[in-house]
């Protein structure tokens, strides 16, 4: 099921485009947004474009968005999973891992939540990564969220 959404300001740092679906940076330091959006149950998709992209990112969910306004939103919270585009790790509450491969500008990414068998995973480019984490928590509500660190980085959703 691909979910419509648009971006909430989660911290400062990045501008969000008229329509709601491109953020990009304004200073050169990690920032996070997320999607308008909460997921409780079932399976849901979605897409982000990596317009541009000169330092690192992560995309994935968290569950708890009280945290977003501080900078490294997957180590702030334990309900939180990403994808990381400096090394390719995944980053969850069960630690940080080797995943998948680094990811740049130009790329499609998926970020794929299944809540319904408590997994998510990632797409580059409409290739499925496999899976990242097998134990994501039920009952919680996800948000869809990317923290980046460029000052002119920008994506945009699909």
């Amino acid at each position: 099921k691909k979910t419509m959404v648009n971006w909430y300001r989660g911290g400062t740092g990045f501008a969000i485009d008229g329509d709601n679906l491109a953020m990009r940076g304004s200073a050169s330091a990690w920032k996070t947004t997320y999607g308008s959006q909460e997921i409780k149950s079932g399976k849901c998709v979605w897409k982000i474009k990596i317009i541009k992209k000169s330092a690192d990112m992560m995309i994935g969910v968290a569950s708890n968005t009280k945290y977003l306004e501080n900078s490294y939103w997957s180590k702030s919270d334990t309900e939180c999973y990403a994808y990381y585009s400096g090394n390719g790790h995944a980053y969850g509450k069960s630690g940080n891992k080797a995943y998948s491969e680094k990811w740049a500008a130009g790329s499609v990414m998926g970020v794929h939540l299944d809540l319904d068998n408590q997994c998510i995973w990632f797409s580059k480019d409409g290739k499925n990564l496999g899976n990242a984490y097998t134990d994501v928590a039920k009952g919680n509500s996800y948000r869809l969220t990317v923290g980046m660190y460029g000052k002119d980085d920008e994506v945009k959703l699909l």
